[in-house]
């Protein structure tokens, strides 16, 4: 998956779900847009064991090409506890975070890391698992 900023930054809808899922909720979606096409994402909180979630990730693609009228949508679909799942993107987060304290890597992404989302997911984190 190859993120755009067009519809606005994807990392942003991915943290704000994670947020609203260590908060409680038990069902977040959103849409991850690419270009051209998006990204379905559908995270379920499992009914019967609340640490594990489902995440499905439908991929809606070329929809402005001749295959519109045949549409090839692709999903994957995984069960994970929240917590390791969490724990993935909040190091990946963090490695994003501190490259962008080096010049060569942040020159060309200015503006691009979600300082302030990437905060209130790593307080939700620490809130919900410390």
């Amino acid at each position: 998956m190859s993120p755009t900023h067009i519809f606005g930054n994807p990392i942003v809808a991915l943290l704000d779900g994670l947020i609203c899922l260590l908060r409680g909720d038990n069902e977040v979606n959103f849409k991850w847009h690419d270009e051209p096409g998006e990204y379905n994402w559908s995270i379920k909180r499992n009914k019967e064991q609340q640490h594990k979630v489902t995440i499905s990730i439908t991929n809606c693609y070329q929809i402005n090409s001749p295959e519109t009228l045949k549409p090839k949508q692709k999903t994957i679909e995984f069960e994970v506890k929240l917590k390791l799942f969490t724990l993935c993107v909040l190091k990946q987060m963090e490695k994003i975070r501190d490259l962008m304290a080096e010049k060569s890597f942040s020159e060309h992404r200015r503006n691009e890391f979600p300082f302030s989302s990437f905060k209130e997911f790593e307080h939700a984190y620490v809130q919900t698992y410390s």
